[in-house]
C-alpha cells in the first residue's frame, strides 16, 4: 500500500490530510499503481485533475461519502477469444496465449493486462457534496468540488420579556 500525506507544518488544514490507498492485485495478470493528482482551491471550489492516460470516462467510478472524495478505476487489457461465450478472465488468458502460440509468437514482457487503482481524499468541512462535477477529455479527469458560502453572523434581537 503506498500512503502518502500532504502535511505541511507551515500549512495545517484538514484538506491537505488526503491518503492515497493503491488496491493490490495479483502482479501477474494486472497492475496496481497510483496516478498523479494536482489539486488546487479558489474562492468558489477545489479542483483535482487526474492524469488518466489510456482509461475512458466508463472505467471510472467517483463517489463521496463521509467527506471523502474516493476515485476509483478498473481496465482490463481486450484479450481476442475466437469463443466469445468464455467470460472467465483465465480461460480467456489461455485461449488467447493459446492463439498466440499457433500464430509463431510468444509473449516477452505483458505489462498490459489489466490496471487498477483506487484514491481517497478527505474533504475539509465548507464543500458542497450535492454539486460536485466531473469531466473527462484527453486522458484528464477533472473533478470540481464547490464550497458553500462561508456562514455569515447573523445579530438577534432581544426582546423585552
Amino acid at each position: 500500500m503506498n500512503t502518502v500525506s500532504f502535511f505541511n507544518p507551515l500549512f495545517n488544514s484538514d484538506f491537505f490530510d488526503a491518503f492515497d490507498s493503491s488496491v493490490s492485485g495479483d502482479r501477474s495478470t494486472g497492475s496496481s499503481y497510483a496516478p498523479k493528482v494536482d489539486v488546487r482551491e479558489n474562492e468558489k471550489a477545489y479542483i483535482f485533475d487526474m492524469e488518466l492516460p489510456g482509461m475512458t470516462k466508463e472505467n471510472v467510478d467517483i463517489s463521496l461519502k463521509d467527506k471523502v472524495l474516493t476515485i476509483n478505476s478498473h481496465k482490463e487489457e481486450k484479450l481476442e477469444s475466437a469463443d466469445s461465450d468464455k467470460k472467465e478472465k483465465g480461460k480467456e488468458v489461455a485461449k488467447n496465449d493459446e492463439q498466440t502460440r499457433e500464430a509463431g509468437e510468444r509473449w516477452l514482457i505483458r505489462e498490459r493486462t489489466s490496471s487498477e487503482f483506487t484514491r481517497s481524499f478527505h474533504l475539509p468541512k465548507d464543500v458542497d457534496g450535492e454539486n460536485i462535477s466531473a469531466t473527462f477529455k484527453n486522458g484528464m479527469l477533472s473533478i470540481t468540488v464547490p464550497r458553500k458560502p462561508e456562514t455569515q453572523p447573523k445579530t438577534i434581537k432581544i426582546s423585552a420579556a
